[in-house]
C-alpha cells in the first residue's frame, strides 16, 4: 500500500528477541498507535513488560506527539531489543478513525518479520499479565477464530465501569488478529469505522469475531474520551452513515445510548452525527456486499434485541 511521501520516519530497530515461551511456535507481533500519551502510555509499558506471553515485536507509532511520549518511546526501544519505535511525521489532527488505521498499517508494513497473529493496542490500556496468553488460548481452541479481544473497563473516581460491546464485536483498541483471516479480508481498510468494517467481513468470509468478557482489561480512559463524549458521540454517528447502518438500528442505539453516561445528551448527539451526515450526503463505504451485509445483520439485532446484549 503506497503512502503520501511526506510521511518519514525515524526508526530504532534492533534484533529480534524470540519469545521462548509457552507458544513458542507463535509469532505474535503488536502495534501501538499513539499521541500524546505520555500520561498513559507508562503504564501500558509496564503491563506489556510483564506479560507471561510477549510479542517477539512491538512496534510503537508515535503520530507526532508533542509531549513526553516519544522521549518515553525512544528509552523504551533503546533498552529492549523486540520493541521498535517510529515517528511518523503528519500535519492531520488525531482522529478516531481512518487516521487510526493508517498508523497501524504503517506500522505493520516496517514489521520486517512473518507472523502468525498481530494485535493492535491502544497506549491508554492496561493488560492483566496473561492477556495474551489467555487471547492465544482462545484461538487454539478454535480454528475459524479470525479477530478476538478482551473486554474494557473504565474506572472513574465513582464507579467501574463496563464499555458494553456485542459478543461479536472485537474492541477496537484490542484486537487480535489470526493472520490467515487478515489476508483473508485484506487486511485493514483505511477508512471511518474500519473496526466494524472488519468485523463484517471476517464473518461474511467464514470467520469467528469475539469479544471474550472474562478477559478485562482496564481502558484508562473512555473510548473517543480525548475528544470529549459528546463529540465522540457525533463522530460515531457519521461513522454510522459512512458504514450504512440500517436508520431504525442507529435510532434504537441511540435510545440505548441515552441511558448512558453523558446521559440523554450522548445518545442525541450519537443520531444528530447520523442525520448530519446523510443531509450532507456524505461519502459511504463502497463495499456494497459488505453494507448489505451489516444492514442484514442489523435488522436481525433490532428483532432479538441483539443491540443491548440480549442473546
Amino acid at each position: 500500500m503506497d503512502h503520501p511521501a511526506e510521511i518519514q520516519f525515524t526508526l530504532i530497530r534492533r534484533p529480534v528477541e524470540w519469545s521462548v515461551q509457552r507458544f513458542p511456535d507463535i509469532r505474535h507481533v503488536v502495534v501501538t498507535p499513539m499521541k500524546n500519551e505520555e500520561d498513559y502510555f507508562p503504564m501500558l509499558i509496564e503491563s506489556m513488560l510483564s506479560q507471561t506471553f510477549k510479542p517477539v515485536k512491538w512496534i510503537i507509532v508515535d503520530d507526532k506527539s508533542q509531549d513526553k511520549s516519544s522521549n518515553i518511546a525512544l528509552e523504551l526501544a533503546s533498552s529492549h531489543e523486540w520493541i521498535e519505535y517510529y515517528f511518523a511525521s503528519e500535519d492531520e489532527k488525531r482522529r478516531r478513525g481512518k487516521k487510526v488505521a493508517r498508523l497501524f498499517n504503517l506500522g505493520l508494513e516496517k514489521c520486517g518479520i512473518g507472523w502468525d497473529y498481530c494485535s493492535k493496542i491502544d497506549a491508554d490500556m492496561i493488560l492483566p499479565q496473561d492477556y495474551f496468553e489467555r487471547v492465544m488460548e482462545k484461538f487454539g481452541s478454535d480454528a475459524i477464530l479470525g479477530i478476538a479481544s478482551g473486554n474494557c473497563v473504565v474506572n472513574s473516581w465513582f464507579r467501574e465501569r463496563k464499555e458494553i460491546s456485542t459478543k461479536d464485536h472485537t474492541r477496537g483498541g484490542l484486537k487480535t488478529y489470526r493472520r490467515s483471516c487478515f489476508e483473508d479480508i485484506g487486511g485493514i481498510r483505511e477508512v471511518d469505522g474500519w473496526d466494524g468494517i472488519d468485523n463484517a467481513m471476517a464473518q461474511m468470509k467464514g470467520w469467528k469475531t469475539k469479544n471474550f468478557p472474562d478477559i478485562i482489561v482496564e481502558h484508562l480512559r473512555v473510548t473517543g474520551g480525548h475528544n470529549g463524549q459528546i463529540r465522540s458521540q457525533f463522530e460515531a454517528g457519521g461513522f454510522a452513515h459512512f458504514m450504512g447502518y440500517y436508520w431504525p438500528y442507529i435510532f434504537a442505539r441511540s435510545i440505548f445510548q441515552m441511558v448512558k453516561w453523558p446521559f440523554f445528551i450522548g445518545g442525541i448527539s450519537l443520531l444528530f452525527g447520523y442525520v448530519y451526515s446523510a443531509i450532507r450526503m456524505k461519502t459511504k463505504f463502497d463495499e456494497t456486499e459488505v453494507v448489505d451485509f451489516i444492514r442484514k445483520e442489523q435488522r436481525i439485532s433490532l428483532k432479538i434485541f441483539k443491540f443491548i446484549g440480549i442473546k
